[in-house]
Formats: C-alpha cells, sequence, structure tokens
C-alpha cells in the first residue's frame, strides 16, 4: 500500500490494527544518499559507526518501507506499507542533501520524487515533538501570574479595547478582531477577559503566510464557550498529529516491541533513529544500546545468509550480484505458497517494484520466513548485524564478533607486487603496502612466513591488530 500525505490518518489505522496481530515487522528504506568516509577492512566498529552516523546525519529518508506478517494457521498474511515521508519544517532551517548517485539509482527506479516533496508525510524527532507539544498543546494562553502593564502606550490601548468590546457587546457582529497585540499582550487580554467578560471565547487565529496573530472574539452562552473551547482543542490535536506526523508510526513500533527484520540493516537502523527518534549518540557501545532498547529483537537475513554454513556458497554459485532481490530470487526460486498478500495489498505481486522501500520490506520478511523454513530455529542469529567490508559483526547484547579469525594483518612495502599473485591465499587490500591476508593452510601460512622473513613487515593475528587499536584509543 502506497501512503502519503493525503492517505495516512486512514493508512494509520489500518497499520495500527494489524501491527499488535503480526509476529514479525520486516523494514527498509530509502535515502537521498548513502555515501561517506571510505570503508576499510582496518576499521574497528567505532570507527566504522562514526563513519555511518555521519552520513545518517548528512542525507535523508525519502521511503520507508513496513512490512506486517500475520499467521494465519498455515500462511503468513503480508501487509507491505510504502510510506513517503519527507521532513517537518521545525523552523530549524533544516536542509535535504542529495548524492547524486543514490538519486540516479533511484530514478532508475522509477522513484517518484515528486510524490515525495509534494505528498510526502511529515517527520520529525521526539524531541522535536515534545517542543511542539509544548508550544502547541501544552502552552497556557491565560497566564497564571497577574500580569501588570506599566508602558503608557499599553495603557492606553486596552482601554481602546475595552471600549471596542462593549461596543461590539452591545452591537449585532457574531465576533470581532484585535490586532497588533504582541505575546505579553495577549496574554494580558485573556486575563481581562476571563475576569470582566464571561460571555466572550477568545481565540488566536494566524495569519496564512505571516507570523501575526489576530485574537477573535465571540460573543457566546456558556454552553457555546464550552463547545468552541473543545473544537479548538480538537484541531490543536489534529494540527499537532499532522504535523508530527510519521513519528506516530515510529512510535507504535517502539511500544510493539516485535522482532524486526531487516537486511544489511545498519544503515537502515542508523537512518530510522536518527530520523524518527532522536540524533544518533556519539558513542558506539550507546548506539548498540539505544537500538536495543527500541527493538529488542533484530533480525538481520544478510547476516544469517553470511553466517549459516554453506548457505553463501550455495547463493555464490547461483548470481553474481548479491543484493536482497538476488537473495529473493534464490530463496524463493520455488514459489513460496505460505506467503500471501491481503487484500488491498496486491500491488506488490510484481517483482518490477524491486527498490521500493515497501516492497523491499516485503522481500526481506519473505527471506526471513524461507530461512526458518531451510534451516529451522534461528535463536543463534538474534541481534546480530553484519557490517559491510568488515570483519565484524555487530552483537546488539554483547560484545561484537570478529570472523573469520585465521585473517592476519600484513603491512610492508611493495606486498602487493611481491605476494599479489601467490596462490592459495585469500587478501583483503587496504593500499598496496598494506592489507589482511587468509591462507588456505597451515602449511601456506607457513611457506608465507618464511618467504616474508628477512623483510621490515610487519605480521600479527587480526585479533592483536584490532587489539591494538582500542589500546590506541
Amino acid at each position: 500500500m502506497e501512503v502519503v500525505k493525503d492517505n495516512f490518518e486512514e493508512a494509520l489505522q489500518l497499520f495500527q490494527e494489524n501491527l499488535f496481530q503480526s509476529e514479525i515487522v520486516a523494514l527498509d528504506l530509502e535515502f537521498t544518499g548513502i555515501h561517506g568516509k571510505p570503508e576499510q577492512y582496518n576499521d574497528n566498529m567505532p570507527e566504522r559507526y562514526s563513519k555511518v552516523r555521519r552520513v545518517a546525519m548528512n542525507y535523508e529518508i525519502i521511503q520507508v518501507g513496513l512490512c506486517l506478517f500475520i499467521r494465519k494457521g498455515d500462511i503468513w498474511e503480508t501487509r507491505p506499507f510504502n510510506f513517503y515521508v519527507f521532513p517537518e519544517d521545525s523552523g530549524a532551517n533544516p536542509r535535504v542533501t542529495l548524492e547524486v548517485s543514490a538519486i540516479s539509482f533511484l530514478k532508475e527506479h522509477n522513484m517518484d520524487f515528486n510524490k515525495w516533496i509534494y505528498q510526502g508525510i511529515p517527520y520529525m524527532t521526539m524531541l522535536q515533538e515534545s517542543d511542539l507539544h509544548t508550544k502547541l498543546i501544552s502552552v497556557q494562553e491565560e497566564p497564571t501570574e497577574q500580569l501588570v502593564l506599566s508602558k503608557p502606550n499599553d495603557i492606553a490601548r486596552m482601554k481602546e479595547i475595552e471600549e471596542n468590546i462593549n461596543q461590539f457587546i452591545s452591537g449585532c457582529d457574531p465576533y470581532i478582531d484585535i490586532n497588533g497585540l504582541n505575546a505579553y499582550l495577549r496574554r494580558y487580554l485573556y486575563t481581562e477577559l476571563r475576569k470582566s467578560y464571561p460571555n466572550i471565547f477568545p481565540e488566536s487565529v494566524k495569519t496564512e503566510g505571516s507570523r501575526e496573530v489576530t485574537m477573535r472574539l465571540h460573543k457566546v452562552d456558556p454552553e457555546a464557550a464550552q463547545r468552541m473551547k473543545e473544537e479548538k482543542e480538537s484541531r490543536k490535536k489534529f494540527e499537532f498529529n499532522g504535523r508530527i506526523g510519521f513519528r506516530r508510526v515510529f512510535t507504535l513500533l517502539e511500544q510493539a516491541k516485535k522482532p524486526l527484520i531487516v537486511h544489511s540493516g545498519l544503515y537502515d537502523l542508523a537512518f530510522f533513529i536518527d530520523g524518527f527518534y532522536g540524533d544518533l549518540p556519539e558513542k558506539y557501545s550507546e548506539f548498540k544500546s539505544l537500538i536495543h532498547i527500541l527493538f529488542p529483537i533484530v533480525y538481520d537475513t544478510r547476516y544469517i545468509l553470511e553466517r549459516h554454513p554453506g548457505l553463501w556458497e550455495e547463493f555464490d554459485q547461483s548470481s553474481s550480484l548479491k543484493g536482497l532481490s538476488q537473495f529473493y530470487s534464490f530463496l524463493c526460486k520455488n514459489e513460496f505458497r505460505k506467503i500471501s498478500l491481503a487484500e488491498g495489498f496486491e500491488k506488490y505481486r510484481d517483482e518490477r517494484y524491486a527498490h521500493e522501500a515497501g516492497f523491499d520490506a516485503l522481500m526481506c520478511g519473505t527471506c526471513f520466513l524461507w530461512l526458518i523454513e531451510k534451516i529451522g530455529n534461528l535463536e543463534g542469529y538474534r541481534n546480530l548485524l553484519p557490517a559491510f567490508k568488515s570483519f565484524f559483526a555487530i552483537n546488539l547484547e554483547g560484545d561484537d564478533l570478529i570472523f573469520p579469525e585465521n585473517y592476519y594483518y600484513f603491512k610492508g612495502a611493495d606486498i602487493k607486487k611481491t605476494f599479489g599473485a601467490l596462490e592459495g591465499f585469500s587478501w583483503r587490500y587496504i593500499k598496496d603496502d598494506e592489507c589482511f591476508v587468509q591462507s588456505v593452510s597451515e602449511e601456506k601460512l607457513t611457506e608465507f612466513r618464511r618467504r616474508a622473513e628477512g623483510n621490515n613487515w610487519t605480521l600479527i593475528s587480526i585479533h592483536n591488530y584490532f587489539n591494538s587499536k582500542v589500546a590506541e584509543i
């Protein structure tokens, strides 16, 4: 289901009704950019997180794909939602940065950028929501303290307004507008009206395209005054909900605590939290803790693909490309009859919607259910995420893992030229004179060490290398 500003309220209600029945929720995002400082194999995870954090804070989200999976007997009924989102102008002069390569890729896959800009659902962080609630809902127009006028001009202005109000009460007009008052004078007038004019109902009316606020005074009886007050609060609540927008979906997910399914989900989670929760913490350990608090159970299908014995080798033979679409095609080469699209969500029967966030979320969740069918219990893969071009796996519940363990860090002049053609080794180059090397056997490693003897080269285990980087920090 495509969700934009015009149908957001209806879709939100449908999402909420089905979220708490679902057993898993799959997530995928599309961004305005994804590249930052180059990711290198010699990054430790705090260094890598710093790069990811900078990217997530520099770029914005275009689409959020969320797919709900509800078990009905032997069938999984799916409801994929594709939300277009565009940041709310909160007054802090936010910027939307576009990365040419990312936008070109999305353009090739039929991203509707006009829909994103003109119909994107507003969103904001938790702090921005709180600030807006204070300004729009919690603010007291009627002050609790006694206000006093000291400036002659202000006293004269209030005297004039009082005369106008008395004329208004004796006249036939249903309301009168008072213009040109600053915030302090408006609050003072609210106080005077409450004390001296119980049958006058005041409201503030903002002029569209301007910061000017007009006070509109209505003649009403007590019942009408109460009704108008309730209508005013209802309008404020409607405006508030409209402006926080997709933040309401994030709050529902945070409350539901359903298992969250991602594919190579590090960036998705970073963008998701930075966009709809708040600024990403500077410390990597705090970032991991925050994910675990918000979403206690996370499964990453890419991690399972890479780590389950034999699965990557089987997949590697089936496709030269290694993205989610290829993994989906690999797992679902025979139709997965246990998946069905609920009524109103049939659009995604067509695989041409790949790289639309809603369809990618559907593929991600379907892959996860296929993996359960193929492997069985996936508990051992819970809360573990892969990192691109890295030896580390992110463990959201404890110390990170390092794979594979039999790599060595190797540094020295001309090593690529000297050893690059050597058979029986796997190389992960950082520079021409710096790399990680893995041998296919202990004999090959012994041969390698012998050839490296007598040269001013560094050769240490991968564990010692990264432990030394931690010590340097």
